[in-house]
């Protein structure tokens, strides 16, 4: 018997690789989707972790300097914490931080301070504020508290009498 010269695959052959292609693609595409779609929610929340800590930075490097008369902590008529150092004034509108700058002139100019904000609280005890502000889409994802012993007017003087 001669031996046939072997040049092409057969038609066996080829449907065995087509039939592995279509069991191996699907899964790698499915691999491949799965990724990108935690690639884009990480993102999202290293974005919204970023919000929340320049607007807890923001505000804390205020109260580093302020006095406990200088802090007020207000509540809204439809809900929310309106926060007052100085003469800024934070309030959370939607999933907007803002901060309103000379808050005493009567010139209402709100400025975003922070995106994807679902959570801002502010509590007063004394000299100790909390500040509370949380991040997120749907829900919170991220928060952080950052709490601040406030030091009185008189304290203040005394300090500076004593050096």
């Amino acid at each position: 018997m001669k031996e046939k010269d072997r040049r092409g695959y057969t038609l066996i052959e080829l449907v065995v690789c087509i039939f592995l292609l279509a069991i191996i693609c699907p899964s790698i595409y499915s691999f491949y989707i799965t990724n990108i779609k935690y690639c884009y929610e990480s993102i999202r929340n290293m974005e919204i972790e970023q919000q929340v800590r320049i607007a807890m930075s923001y505000i804390d490097r205020i109260l580093h300097n302020t006095y406990e008369d200088e802090v007020r902590i207000m509540n809204g008529t439809i809900g929310g914490t309106y926060l007052i150092i100085k003469d800024q004034m934070f309030d959370l509108k939607g999933t907007t931080l803002r901060v309103e700058y000379n808050y005493n002139s009567g010139i209402i100019r709100k400025n975003p301070l922070a995106e994807n904000i679902i959570r801002f609280e502010a509590y007063k005890n004394g000299n100790l504020l909390t500040v509370i502000i949380g991040g997120g889409i749907d829900e919170e994802a991220f928060s952080l508290s950052s709490e601040v012993f406030l030091i009185s007017r008189d304290e203040g003087q005394n300090e500076s009498a004593i050096k």
